[in-house]
């Protein structure tokens, strides 16, 4: 059984040869949240990727994919925590200069 190192090495090797150039191309990326001891792949879609409406085909068609075909190890890809912390503290600016007062919170 590889080691966590190992895995991750690899899911990162896959997404940089099959995943990172072709988000690149439109101005979005990825990163890896995490992988647990299961062998499934926590990852975050960021730029352009946020928010877009092909984010979910992004994860299912290409990072999945590629994650699941290229790591024997990877049983699984989820998104996580789509939202970043920098568009947050931007909402909760706009929203703290007096127009609404609406407590944010991510929900992941």
């Amino acid at each position: 059984m590889p080691t966590q190192e190992l895995i991750a090495r690899q899911v990162e090797a896959a997404l940089d040869a099959h995943v990172r150039p072709a988000l690149a191309s439109h101005g979005g990326a990825v990163e890896v949240d995490g992988i647990n001891a299961d062998g499934v792949v926590g990852v975050r879609l960021l730029g352009a990727c946020v928010g877009c409406p092909a984010a979910d085909y992004s994860m299912q068609d290409l990072v999945r994919r590629a994650l699941l075909r290229e790591v024997d190890a990877v049983t699984d890809v989820v998104l996580v925590g789509s939202i970043s912390e920098d568009l947050i503290s931007q909402a909760r600016s706009l929203m703290g200069r007096g127009h609404h007062r609406v407590p944010l919170t991510l929900i992941a």
